[in-house]
């Protein structure tokens, strides 16, 4: 069993949020989409709009602290994505809306605002694709190696690697409910990649350290309400859980694959 660290591997203020999401799923019961989530959370109506009322689905769109808001919801679920938005001159790097801690003040206190009329939620969804900056994919699976406490890596000889594991644990907000820290690691390259031409015509694309090429450890997070949870979340509960999700997915950040 991985052993959680003395010290942070990291803080939280290091790793850069791609994005974070809200999902809720929703009750079999659970009535038809207000059209006014939006302007009620936000204060503003959203920049775009696509409704498709046969199917009960609605797409909000609008600017937001230093991304793009995005209210999706369906009769199943309703998903709230706080999303970096890439300049349109930008080819290299890995666009992002701020530091962990920063997108996270900005994003969750209006969705603990919309959890007290969110509609009955059978499960609750944190999730956050974060991004540490290396200066290449030999640094990037060493430090890579301090997140993940029980593999073995090879820096110098690694290349194409992924881990997935989820540690369940049990909530401390409603008792019987457990939650799936979901992560996935890798290291990941943005930047121009270099195109060559075999004998046999056949294309091959390598993404070695070129000029303007940046490299980064990436986790993607999901911290979610277990399936087996009989019954709809406690309505006045939400809050609270959506913070227990929260710092569940700070932990990780902070201290990497533990228990």
């Amino acid at each position: 069993m991985p052993a959680k660290p003395s010290q942070p591997v990291a803080p939280r203020e290091v790793w850069r949020a791609g994005g974070l999401r809200l999902t809720v799923l929703r009750t079999p019961t659970s009535e038809a989409t207000p059209t006014d989530w939006w302007a009620k959370i936000v204060g503003v109506e959203p920049e775009s709009r696509t409704s498709k009322p046969k199917a009960g689905e609605l797409l909000e769109q609008g600017s937001f602290a230093e991304g793009s808001l995005v209210l999706a919801t369906r009769p199943e679920r309703i998903d709230w994505q706080y999303v970096a938005t890439r300049k349109e001159d930008a080819i290299i790097g890995f666009p992002d809306v701020g530091p962990l801690r920063v997108a996270a003040d900005a994003f969750v206190p209006p969705m603990m605002k919309w959890l007290e009329v969110c509609p009955p939620a059978s499960r609750l969804a944190f999730g956050a694709s974060l991004f540490l900056s290396v200066g290449g994919r030999e640094e990037g699976y060493a430090k890579l190696a301090e997140y993940l406490h029980s593999v073995k890596m090879d820096p110098k000889g690694s290349s194409d690697f992924t881990y997935q594991i989820n540690r369940s644990r049990n909530s401390k907000v409603v008792e019987g409910l457990s939650v799936n820290r979901l992560s996935r690691w890798d290291v990941a390259s943005s930047g121009r990649v270099q195109i060559q031409v075999t004998p046999t015509a056949q294309m091959k694309m390598t993404a070695q350290s070129l000029p303007g090429m940046e490299f980064a450890i990436h986790a993607e997070l999901d911290i979610n309400t277990a399936a087996e949870f009989a019954g709809d979340l406690p309505p006045g509960n939400l809050r609270a859980i959506l913070d227990e999700l929260v710092g569940f997915a700070i932990e990780i950040s902070e201290q990497g694959d533990v228990a």
